[in-house]
């Protein structure tokens, strides 16, 4: 029983110490997905926002890690025409996209001056989908020829999942101990397309981003 307690306590004074020095941040930053398919040398790229919040916690000297939970959107428009006899069609298409994410990431910060710190960070990202719409309106000379639709994504009849796994990393700085910048570059890994045989499709995403600490 005393083992127990004298566990009990040690496990309580590292978890005490380590919160002393925990650091929550909430930060928000432009988020820029790229979706590459195996049968096509084209890649649809989407703009979007990031936000959200992390908590860092120190593990040994200067490396850390930080589980967080964001929101992500990201959309994409494109219009494709060409010319039939004298008239002038275009498809106007449109994607939108919702999700969770959850990244855990581990860090290595040196400071070269006195206000000023840079560090590097890495680790995988879980990304659960929201929403996925997409739509499509067919117009001649400008003038449109149907009503526009709005297709639900992760509907069976599209084969596209929800969840992707993500790894990466990137580079930042810590400004006055409160203010943070950072790049990264995250690969997806798991196959977004359910439709099976050899078509793959990958999402990347490329993240610029600025941080409060408290």
């Amino acid at each position: 029983m005393k083992k127990i307690l004298a566990l009990i306590f040690t496990a309580s004074m590292i978890l005490a110490a380590n919160n002393a020095y925990a650091q929550l941040s909430v930060g928000a930053g432009y988020n820029n997905p790229v979706f590459r398919n195996s049968y096509s040398s084209d890649a649809l790229r989407l703009n979007g926002f990031y936000a959200g919040a992390s908590y860092t916690l120190p593990l040994i000297g200067s490396l850390k890690v930080s589980p967080g939970l964001y929101y992500s959107f990201s959309a994409a428009n494109r219009i494709d025409s060409g010319k039939i006899f004298s008239a002038t069609l275009s498809l106007k298409s449109d994607l939108a996209e919702h999700y969770i994410d959850i990244p855990v990431m581990l860090s290595y910060g040196i400071r070269i001056i006195p206000d000023v710190k840079l560090f590097a960070f890495g680790g995988p990202t879980l990304s659960v989908g929201l929403s996925s719409t997409s739509g499509s309106s067919v117009s001649i000379n400008g003038s449109p020829i149907n009503g526009s639709s709005k297709d639900d994504n992760y509907s069976e009849i599209f084969s596209y999942n929800r969840m992707n796994l993500l790894l990466g990393g990137g580079l930042g700085a810590e400004l006055l101990d409160h203010y943070r910048v950072q790049v990264s570059y995250n690969f997806g890994l798991l196959n977004r397309s359910s439709l099976g045989g050899d078509y793959v499709l990958l999402n990347n995403r490329l993240l610029v981003g600025v941080a409060y600490v408290f």
